[in-house]
């Protein structure tokens, strides 16, 4: 069992249903902060150095299940310095990404379990999901957070 901070939580148990060639986004933006250290000079946000802090994201509740001929989904992590609550804004970039295949994802799954990357980042993260033009996500749910490596090498497809 995975011991969660609710501040970063990307989505818990989200619906992901997402119509064909779009996106949706994750329920929150996690907010790192403004980057600084100890005496208050600005300094770049590095949340991957050290201690490792992982993205973890599940299949919760519901498997996913498409339409259309397509098969697979992109789930992107991204980065921005403004939102508006509901996405990332400005300066929006993605950090990683990864391609799921839709049928896959089944509950319990765990869809992506990597280090966040020792690059320097924005102050916002967003997950996002975007489908191709041939393929919808008709149901399925996810739980998505900022914490502690879970699982086995097996379980980081």
């Amino acid at each position: 069992m995975a011991i969660m901070d609710d501040k970063l939580v990307f989505s818990d148990s989200q619906s992901v249903a997402c119509a064909s060639g779009a996106s949706i986004y994750s329920t929150n933006i996690i907010d790192l902060g403004v980057g600084q250290n100890f005496f208050g000079a600005a300094k770049a946000l590095n949340p991957g150095q050290g201690n490792s802090l992982n993205l973890n994201v599940i299949c919760e509740d519901t498997d996913w299940t498409k339409t259309g001929d397509g098969t697979t989904c992109t789930l992107e992590l991204i980065h921005g310095s403004a939102n508006n609550g509901t996405a990332i804004t400005t300066n929006a970039a993605v950090l990683m990404s990864k391609t799921l295949t839709i049928t896959d994802c089944d509950d319990g799954d765990q869809l992506w379990n990597v280090p966040l990357p020792a690059d320097a980042t924005y102050q916002y993260l967003q997950l996002k999901i975007t489908t191709p033009a041939d393929a919808a996500i008709a149901a399925g749910k996810m739980t998505a957070w900022l914490g502690s490596p879970m699982g086995t090498p097996e379980s980081m497809k």
